[in-house]
Parts: structure tokens; C-alpha cells; sequence
């Protein structure tokens, strides 16, 4: 999975001050103040937690799936298929299922296809937008 540089560095900072536990390779990433790997309900209290400190009634751990996948989609990072080897999903559907459309604002935002070829029309072609060309009058040929 790819992870941008600055959670690296903030998942870096968390493992060598904060996090309790072993420092072997296959050690628990996330762990309670034992040093014991974090449950599956000690996850979600501590979104429970976090509802309340920021004040987002559905927060959840679920969501930041959500998140990542529409930000990834919109972003242009990759493919849907790029989105399914980093989600770690085995078929297409649960793409669609976790991925969000842009907002049709933003998508107004977009150049139309028909847009596209009027602007084409309109441009130069290259050989007009070089130095216009004269000819000699004494050999009859091209001279810039």
C-alpha cells in the first residue's frame, strides 16, 4: 500500500516516542497502554471517543475507508483497478461500492467533450503560428 511521506514520518514519530510494547518487526503497529495489540472494541471506543472530541456524530473507522477511496478517485492517483490492489479488495464491485462520484459542481467544472472540439476548431494550426513566409522573387522560393 502506498503511504504518503508525512504519515510515515508521523507513523515513525508514534512508534519510537509514544507506542508501548516490543520493537520487533512483527509487533503490533497500534497498542493499548500495556503494550498489548488494540481489540476490535478497543478500536471503536476509541472512535466513540473521538466523536465526541470533534463533534462528527458518525465518525467511525469505517468511514476513513470511504474517505480514502472517494479522495483517491478524485485525486486521478490511478486506475479503479490501482484502487482495488491498494484497497485490498478482491473484485471491482467493492470499489463502486466504497468509491463516491465527484459532486455534480465539480464535475461541472470539467472541459466537456464539446467544448474539447470547438476549442480545437478555433485553434492555430501550427504552420500559422510560425513566422509568416515570403518568396524571393528571384529564384521563386520559400524564405523565412
Amino acid at each position: 500500500m502506498t503511504i504518503p511521506i508525512e504519515t510515515l514520518k508521523a507513523l515513525d514519530s508514534y512508534v519510537l516516542n509514544h507506542r508501548l510494547g516490543e520493537n520487533e518487526r512483527e509487533a503490533p503497529l497500534f497498542t493499548d497502554r500495556h503494550g498489548k495489540a488494540l481489540t476490535g472494541n478497543a478500536v471503536r471506543k476509541l472512535f466513540e471517543r473521538l466523536k465526541v472530541r470533534t463533534g462528527i456524530p458518525d465518525v467511525c473507522a469505517h468511514m476513513l475507508r470511504h474517505t480514502w477511496a472517494t479522495n483517491f478517485h478524485r485525486s486521478g492517483s490511478g486506475s479503479k483497478f490501482d484502487m482495488q490492489v491498494e484497497g485490498g479488495w478482491t473484485t471491482g464491485r467493492m470499489v463502486e461500492r466504497y468509491c463516491k462520484a465527484r459532486p455534480f459542481e465539480e464535475r461541472r467544472k470539467a472541459p466537456s467533450p464539446f467544448t474539447a472540439s470547438r476549442a480545437a476548431i478555433a485553434e492555430k494550426r501550427p504552420s500559422e503560428n510560425g513566422p509568416s513566409q515570403q518568396r524571393s522573387g528571384l529564384y521563386g522560393k520559400r524564405i523565412a
